[in-house]
Order: C-alpha cells, then sequence, then structure tokens
C-alpha cells in the first residue's frame, strides 16, 4: 500500500492525524463531553488527564504510521474548533475490512457532524483503503450511534445477543451495521 494521506476534507469538516499540538484540544473536547461519552466508552469512565492526551496524541500517531489504527481528529472548517474523533480500527488487511468509530464533543451535537464525518471516512476506506466491507458496532441501546449508522447509509447485518457488558456490567447486544463498496 502507498502512503496514506494524513488529512481529507468533507463539506464542513477538516479530518486529519493528530499532531504533537493537539493534546489541548483533545483534552479540553474530552472533558466537556466526559458524561455524555460515560455511558459507551471505557476510557471515559476515569478522570481523563493532560498526560493522558499527550499519551493519546503520540500513540495515535505512531498507530496511524504502522497502519495498526488510524485515529483522526474532527475540525470544524469555520473555526477550527475539534468537534470530535473518529477512528479506522479492528483492521483486517487481508480481506480488507475496516470498523468505524466514533463520537462527538458535547457542544457540537445535533449538527450533522458525525453522519458527515462517517460519511467521508466510508469514502476513505473505499477509495484509499480498498475496503471490501466498512462496519460500524455499537450497543443497542446506543440509538444515536446507530442513527448515525442509518443515515451514513450503512445497513443493519447483525443484532449480537449477550454480546458485551455495558459500562455498568450488565449484559447487552451489539449492532452490526456494514457497508460494500458496491452501496456507495
Amino acid at each position: 500500500m502507498t502512503k496514506l494521506p494524513d488529512s481529507f476534507e468533507t463539506e464542513r469538516l477538516y479530518i486529519r492525524i493528530p499532531n504533537p499540538g493537539d493534546s489541548v484540544d483533545v483534552y479540553e473536547a474530552i472533558h466537556e463531553s466526559r458524561e455524555a461519552l460515560r455511558t459507551w466508552m471505557g476510557w471515559a469512565q476515569y478522570d481523563y488527564t493532560r498526560k493522558e492526551a499527550d499519551n493519546y496524541i503520540r500513540q495515535a500517531i505512531q498507530r496511524f504510521r504502522n497502519l495498526h489504527e488510524l485515529h483522526l481528529l474532527l475540525f470544524r472548517k469555520s473555526d477550527d474548533v475539534m468537534v470530535g474523533s473518529s477512528s479506522i480500527h479492528s483492521i483486517n488487511w487481508e480481506v480488507p475490512r475496516f470498523e468505524i468509530g466514533y463520537w462527538v464533543r458535547t457542544s457540537c451535537q445535533g449538527n450533522g457532524y458525525i453522519t458527515e464525518a462517517v460519511r467521508g471516512l466510508t469514502t476513505f476506506a473505499f477509495d484509499q483503503l480498498n475496503a471490501v466491507r466498512v462496519e460500524i458496532r455499537c450497543d443497542v441501546n446506543n440509538q444515536r450511534s446507530a442513527a448515525v449508522a442509518e443515515r451514513a447509509g450503512y445497513t443493519l447485518e447483525a443484532r449480537l445477543r449477550h454480546h458485551r457488558r455495558d459500562m455498568h456490567g450488565r449484559l447487552s447486544d451489539t449492532l452490526i451495521y456494514v457497508r460494500f463498496p458496491d452501496s456507495q
């Protein structure tokens, strides 16, 4: 595979690999959104520090360069505000198959930024990574995440019963949404 681009744009967003100076933006967005993230994200269960943001940035850059996970930050073009983060992970290069994950900053919810980002990441996966399958997985109770998948043109393929434990330790189901290159 040739070197991947470090960034791309959608209509309202600039989507790019993290830079060393991004830890302040990451920390502030997570700190603002921690209560909402805590419901769905294991890493949001504890106080997230600036040092952890620095470590995340360093690791994300390295994992992107090694093509292990493609962590990307989402910035609004109009004012450079970080609206959230997304990643292409659970990578299987042999297929090639990928999963997209995402979260939105609380103050930016309800504006369609994540749906726009997911559409852009899906195109990126098909065009740049030669994906034959892209998935979005979410907890059955995460209606907002499921709605993003549906608005971005993904189809519900499966519901895995008692597939995981939620943040409270209860058994929960996982929804798997999928897109294929011919559904673009």
